[in-house]
């Protein structure tokens, strides 16, 4: 794995950007969260408007509560998860992630 490669899909360079939304792995979980959420959302590649689409029109304040939390939670579970890969020597595991945010967005 290159240095400057993302560590979960090993394919593009490491940003943000990358990282929390383009990433093959990201974007996997991402289906996961909308379908455990029941919903199908489109997201922007871009960051500011990615994170600003987190207020869906079509729920009241408590379920746009949940959804944004959710995405939170799953943004830091995806960081942690990173950080695990690069400094435990881990490996990428997609099940993990979910569960635990799914876990904390829950607690």
């Amino acid at each position: 794995m290159g240095s400057n490669l993302c560590p979960l899909c090993t394919k593009e360079d490491e940003t943000i950007q990358n990282l929390l939304i383009t990433c093959e792995v990201t974007q996997q979980l991402c289906i996961k969260c909308d379908k455990w959420l029941g919903i199908s959302s489109m997201r922007s590649i871009e960051v500011d408007s990615h994170f600003y689409g987190f207020s869906l029109s079509f729920f009241s304040v408590k379920p746009n509560k949940v959804w944004k939390g959710m995405w939170l939670t799953l943004g830091k579970e995806i960081w942690n998860h990173k950080n695990r890969l690069i400094f435990n020597n881990g490996k990428v595991d997609e099940v993990e992630i979910f569960a635990l945010a799914q876990m904390i967005a829950w607690t």
